[in-house]
């Protein structure tokens, strides 16, 4: 993979580590992104970041490859967010394929790949009924919420907790 990865351009993933690590918690995804920081050769590591829900696809393979290009650590989300979805049914039933995921994400040279539980991303929630949502007034009302219903509201719910607090 690495052979092939630096045909097409890419950044090497990190040597540390060869296989695509799959975090289920927020401290777990702090620890390992310190832990990819500490051991990337650059002095001061960027990290490339494609948040998904998952069900990947070419398009998603392009973002992997930019983030791959650009950046010394990347990492993939896989959090199918209640929140992104007007009818709950579109919730219930959109694929969840994690395995299937991973193999692309590894493919793609993805270092670490944060698969929360909804419980982790909202705790205390129950399955079925929705979070609360974090009004985002700025970019999510003029640019991408345009006619997508909750998905930019939920979108910028979900984000924040995923980045370390340090």
């Amino acid at each position: 993979m690495p052979g092939e990865l630096a045909e097409r351009g890419c950044r090497p993933a990190l040597d540390w580590d060869a296989v695509t690590q799959i975090l289920r918690t927020i401290p777990e995804l702090q620890d390992a992104l310190a832990a990819a920081v500490e051991h990337a050769e650059a002095s001061t590591p960027t990290v490339g970041f494609v948040p998904t829900m998952g069900a990947l696809h070419s398009g998603h393979g392009e973002l992997l490859r930019a983030a791959r290009e650009s950046a010394d650590i990347a990492v993939a989300s896989v959090f199918v967010n209640p929140l992104q979805f007007d009818d709950a049914s579109d919730y219930l039933h959109y694929p969840r394929q994690l395995e299937a995921d991973a193999v692309l994400l590894e493919e793609h040279g993805v270092d670490l790949v944060f698969a929360p539980s909804l419980d982790e991303m909202y705790p205390g929630e129950v399955e079925g009924r929705t979070p609360r949502t974090r009004r985002c007034a700025s970019a999510s009302e003029t640019w991408d919420a345009c006619g997508r219903g909750p998905h930019a509201p939920g979108t910028s719910t979900v984000s924040p907790p995923q980045w370390p607090s340090s």
